[in-house]
């Protein structure tokens, strides 16, 4: 993911960062096996971000109340997936 900007005035960005995710598995008859990785260097830059203006409080429409929401990303993960046809 690539240098991202937030606002529509493009006065502040998000870090480009990369995600790698990895599966591997064995199959044989009915039987299938994955183990995989979600994350798999741990990546910790923001997933995205937007721009608000906060309107909940009485104020004098100066936009003072603006700010960034940002979304964390997703730890990194391990997992077993079995499959077993009949």
């Amino acid at each position: 993911m690539g240098k991202t900007f937030t606002d529509f005035a493009n006065l502040s960005t998000t870090s480009p960062y990369w995600l790698f995710n990895s599966r591997v598995g064995v199959e044989k008859d009915d039987l299938r096996v994955e183990l995989f990785v979600r994350n798999l260097l741990d990546e910790d830059k923001w997933a995205g971000a937007s721009a608000f203006t906060d309107f909940s409080s009485q104020g004098d429409l100066s936009f003072a109340r603006q700010g960034i929401l940002v979304a964390p990303q997703d730890k990194r993960q391990f997992g077993v997936r079995v499959n077993y046809s009949f």
